[in-house]
């Protein structure tokens, strides 16, 4: 099953202050992120595709990235723009 991750650190760097979330929507993710961006609580956002695995050891699922995704800023027009990823 394809997940999506998303995070979205906050601007004072002295406080680990980092939103996330796992959708099984790439739009549902997008929105969640660029909220806090254009409301100014986050200064980036990531969202990036992965999948359900079993861990072999512990018999649980975990999510396997994949490497493709998109990140995001807001531009100094105050607009959020997205860029696609691959291979990270």
């Amino acid at each position: 099953m394809m997940m999506y991750l998303w995070t979205a650190p906050g601007w004072d760097k002295s406080v680990r202050q980092i939103a996330s979330g796992v959708t099984d929507s790439a739009s549902t993710a997008r929105q969640a992120a660029e909220t806090l961006l254009s409301t100014g609580q986050a200064r980036s956002a990531l969202v990036e595709c992965a999948y359900t695995a079993m861990a072999m050891r512990a018999l649980s699922l975990r999510y396997v990235r994949t490497g493709t995704g998109w990140s995001a800023h807001v531009s100094q027009a105050g607009q959020v723009v997205w860029t696609a990823f691959t291979g990270r």
